[in-house]
């Protein structure tokens, strides 16, 4: 009883003094994803269950593991024995050697295994959860394990480890070795897609900038309708990159205009281009449409800030149409506190497979072929004068 209250205590401390380290490192960068958007939920309480089972004898299955990979070289790795590492690894360096080397192993084992369950995610996550982005970059790029994270969600979950530790340029290294593997047909992953966004949006880099766009126009020619995370990302970042047109046209691609962000976006580009008129716009719709039943048009705190920067740099009087509308929507209560850089870098909690989601993930079945074809590669036969018809300026504008 006595070891077991021992017990139980260490691995509380050890516990605490790990989520401890973790946030403090996660906290450098706001996360794009929630642990429970990620999946981490299902694998902690299986690693929970696990752990429990192995419970003060954990250290013999470790011992046991270790002379299996040193000592034989002709040993197997049998799926419970990778299924029960993958649960009870610890943050320590000999635990990692270890399971890395189990990996390996077993991904060549291809001709002997019979069971058809895909350890790629359950790796993945685990590696998430010990918080290891190099391990698990190291573990995606090595040739031994090629074909072993292939699926989205090892992908998703890999982009947004590396992201949350602020390794952008690495996100869209994977991601341009994400487009290549053409998983179940799909050349641009949805979740992905917006992480790799997020990513050149918090590098802020002219290189990062001109990636994302020519990355948009690709996307753009395959015919999908945009994640509007994704949009605001680009968006945004043009602003910071000084071009307030690629701003407007990428703000334009988004579906509903009502969205506070896109409606940010168009105001602070259009500040930044000194068009007063377009400011205007904006505002008198937003005074107008104030009613009881509708939700306010309000403005992030910043986005006023922009405006009052155009008033002053046009040396507009008080008597003028856009300061009056400006006293106008501070008095109203129209001005947010947040940001629009806290708001477009807000933690996403839930994946949502709406119909948009499968027009990018879920081709239908029994005409899948031709709806890849269609959906994720060129079209030979596609008029290049009809690209761009329903949104031209982007291309123009870069």
């Amino acid at each position: 009883m006595a070891m077991c209250v021992s017990s139980l205590v260490r691995n509380s401390f050890n516990l605490l003094g790990k989520s401890v380290v973790k946030q403090l490192v996660i906290n450098v960068t706001r996360q794009l994803y929630s642990p429970n958007a990620m999946g981490l939920n299902g694998y902690l309480n299986a690693r929970d269950y696990v752990k429990s089972q192995f419970l003060n004898v954990d250290h013999l299955f470790f011992n046991k593991m270790r002379d299996l990979m040193e000592n034989k070289e002709d040993s197997m790795v049998f799926t419970e024995d990778l299924k029960t590492m993958l649960h009870i690894v610890e943050k320590k360096p000999e635990d990692l050697d270890l399971l890395y080397t189990m990996l390996k192993k077993y991904h060549t084992q291809n001709n002997l295994r019979f069971g058809s369950f895909v350890f790629g995610t359950v790796a993945m996550r685990a590696f998430y959860h010990l918080d290891e982005p190099d391990l698990a970059l190291k573990a995606f790029k090595d040739p031994e394990l090629n074909g072993f994270f292939d699926q989205i969600m090892s992908q998703q979950l890999l982009l947004d480890l590396l992201y949350n530790h602020g390794k952008y340029s690495d996100v869209r290294d994977v991601y341009d070795i994400i487009k290549t593997k053409n998983i179940n047909g799909i050349v641009h992953p949805k979740n992905p897609f917006i992480i790799v966004m997020g990513a050149c949006y918090q590098e802020n880099t002219k290189d990062s900038f001109d990636y994302a766009v020519n990355l948009f126009k690709e996307v753009q020619t395959r015919g999908f309708e945009f994640p509007r995370r994704a949009i605001t990302f680009l968006a945004s970042l043009a602003l910071k990159q000084g071009s307030p047109s690629i701003a407007l046209e990428v703000a334009s691609l988004a579906r509903n205009v009502r969205y506070i962000d896109i409606r940010c976006i168009k105001v602070e580009a259009y500040a930044a281009l000194k068009r007063v008129d377009e400011v205007m716009v904006y505002f008198r719709t937003t005074l107008q449409t104030d009613l009881p039943t509708r939700r306010k048009q309000s403005y992030f705190k910043d986005t006023i800030e922009k405006v009052e920067e155009l008033v002053e740099s046009e040396k507009l009087e008080e008597n003028s149409e856009l300061v009056k509308m400006l006293k106008q929507i501070k008095l109203h209560d129209y001005v947010q506190t947040g940001t629009l850089d806290e708001h477009i870098t807000t933690t996403i909690d839930q994946i949502r497979v709406n119909n948009e989601q499968r027009q990018w993930q879920r081709p239908e079945f029994g005409n899948r072929q031709s709806q890849q074809q269609n959906r994720y590669q060129s079209n030979n036969n596609f008029n290049e004068s009809n690209r761009f018809n329903y949104r031209k300026g982007l291309r123009d504008l870069v």
